[in-house]
């Protein structure tokens, strides 16, 4: 088993109403395999990750941080992980 925390900054804590989460995965579980997790626990979540298969949509709308650095979706889990859950930040 794979124990992990997930912080939630805006406006992902916006739709999951917490700041942060303890997740217990399976071993060899990988970051997209969370992100499903979230989804069915957390359904309003759907809104910022609308298409997990469509990584220009995912990028554009999630910045993903595991132990301070940026997290491809096939990553896979380790126990302690910390993820960061941002919203992408654009404007000029």
């Amino acid at each position: 088993m794979v124990n992990i925390t997930v912080n939630f900054y805006p406006p992902f804590s916006y739709y999951t109403k917490k700041k942060q989460a303890e997740i217990t995965l399976q071993d060899g579980t990988r970051f997209i395999g969370l992100l499903k997790q979230l989804i069915n626990t957390f359904p309003e979540l759907v809104e910022m990750v609308p298409d997990l298969n469509d990584e220009y949509i995912f990028y554009n709308n999630v910045f993903p941080v595991i132990n301070n650095n940026l997290v491809s979706l096939d990553e896979t889990l380790h126990n302690g992980d910390t993820i960061d859950l941002f919203g992408s930040i654009s404007g000029g």
